[in-house]
C-alpha cells in the first residue's frame, strides 16, 4: 500500500511539473520549479488539473484572424478581382485547425462559375493526414465505388503537400476546365478528373457538407 502511496505521488509531481513547464512556455512568466513530493496534496493537484484544463480549453477562442484577399496567381482567372462570400473555422476536438473562406465574382455564390475556396492552417499537418481526411470525406458521399476511390486517393498523395502553421491552400473552380491547387500562392496541381474535382469542393459546399460550416461559407449564418 505504501509502495502505491509513493508511485501515485510521484506520478502527481511529474504531472505537475509538467504542467508548471506548460505554463512557463506558453505564458512566459515564470520558470520551471522544482516540485517537492512532500508538498504535493490533493487540493494542489485538483488546482493544476484545473489550471491545464483553462488552458486548453482557451486555446481556440485566440482571435481568429481576418480574411485577406487571394494571391494575384489566383486573382488572374477571375474577370474581375473576387470578393469573399464568407468564410468559417474547421476545429477538431476544440482546437482550430484551418480558417477558410469562399471567393467568387460576387456575394452570390454560383458552383457554375468560377470560385475559390482558401484554407489558411493554424496547426502543422502532413499530407497523409490532408490526404486521408479529405478521402474520408469524400467516402462520406456516396458518389464512387471503391475502386475509384483507391484512384481519386491516389491522386491527391501526388498532389497534397504538408503545410504548417500559417501555409495556405487554395483549391480554384473552374467550370469547364482543369480545377488548380495552389500552395502558398503557387499552382502545384491541377485536376483534371471533374467528378474528383466536385467532390472534393463538395467537402465545404455540398449536401452532405457541415451544415453549419457550410452557411458561413455562403453567407448565410445569419439566415
Amino acid at each position: 500500500m505504501c509502495l502505491f502511496v509513493r508511485i501515485v505521488k510521484r506520478s502527481s509531481s511529474n504531472i505537475i511539473e509538467s504542467a508548471f513547464k506548460t505554463i512557463s512556455i506558453r505564458l512566459k512568466i515564470m520558470p520551471t520549479p522544482h516540485c517537492d513530493i512532500k508538498a504535493v496534496t490533493g487540493k494542489t493537484i485538483t488546482g493544476f488539473i484545473f489550471l491545464i484544463s483553462l488552458l486548453f480549453l482557451c486555446a481556440p477562442l485566440a482571435a481568429e484572424d481576418p480574411p485577406t484577399s487571394l494571391p494575384p496567381s489566383v486573382q488572374s482567372h477571375f474577370n474581375a478581382p473576387p470578393v469573399e462570400i464568407g468564410h468559417s473555422t474547421y476545429r477538431k476536438f476544440g482546437f482550430r485547425i484551418y480558417n477558410v473562406s469562399l471567393w467568387a465574382r460576387d456575394k452570390n455564390w454560383d458552383p457554375h462559375q468560377p470560385f475559390a475556396l482558401k484554407l489558411h492552417y493554424t496547426r502543422d499537418l502532413s499530407k497523409g493526414t490532408l490526404v486521408d481526411t479529405a478521402i474520408d470525406d469524400i467516402r462520406d458521399q456516396n458518389v464512387a465505388d471503391d475502386a475509384t476511390i483507391t484512384r481519386w486517393q491516389a491522386v491527391l498523395n501526388q498532389d497534397m503537400p504538408d503545410v504548417e502553421e500559417d501555409d495556405e491552400l487554395i483549391g480554384l473552380y473552374l467550370p469547364g476546365h482543369s480545377s488548380m491547387l495552389f500552395y502558398n500562392g503557387k499552382q502545384i496541381a491541377s485536376i483534371d478528373d471533374k467528378a474528383l474535382s466536385k467532390a472534393f469542393f463538395d467537402i465545404w459546399l455540398g449536401d452532405q457538407a457541415d451544415e453549419d460550416m457550410r452557411n458561413d461559407l455562403l453567407g448565410r449564418s445569419g439566415d
